[in-house]
């Protein structure tokens, strides 16, 4: 929290248009369309809601809707490219490039269609996949296939 605080500024401090971001995810029960559990850091830290919402008025926060098996919830649009809260769910479940042996973090990622957008794929997190620059070549190149099952990508090489 700290760290957060100082990144939002303090009372009295000189204003800034800088802002923390953080990212929470949150259990979610789609039957009765509530959380069912409480917000969490990408760290594994508890975060109270009192905490959450405090953080809400200070920091642009990404929360991040997961199911019971913890894989993020689609975020689908009928858009190509994935929105910043598609690519961020794809963040926390892929944690970097989903391409086996890849340690790339996601920040040098592409959201990658696992069927193909110019063939009706759909942009929704559970038909997509993070991949470096170096896999998204190579499987375009050698047409590689993927499956998602919660929150695993598995390449089909």
């Amino acid at each position: 929290m700290t760290v957060i605080r100082r990144g939002t500024g303090n009372p009295g401090a000189p204003p800034s248009t800088a802002r923390a971001t953080v990212l929470l995810t949150i259990p979610f029960d789609p039957d009765r369309g509530i959380p069912s559990g409480p917000a969490s850091t990408m760290e594994g830290d508890y975060v109270p809601p009192k905490q959450a919402a405090e953080l809400s008025c200070s920091a642009d926060m990404t929360p991040v809707w997961l199911s019971a098996d913890g894989a993020p919830l689609a975020l689908g649009l009928t858009a190509r490219f994935a929105s910043p809260a598609q690519w961020t769910a794809l963040a926390v479940r892929d944690g970097g490039c989903s391409f086996p042996g890849c340690s790339a973090l996601p920040q040098w990622c592409d959201s990658h269609h696992l069927d193909h957008w110019a063939r009706g794929g759909r942009t929704d997190v559970d038909r997509m996949a993070l991949l470096c620059g170096r896999h998204h070549t190579h499987v375009h190149q050698h047409d590689l296939t993927a499956t998602v099952s919660g929150c695993t990508v598995t390449w089909h090489v």
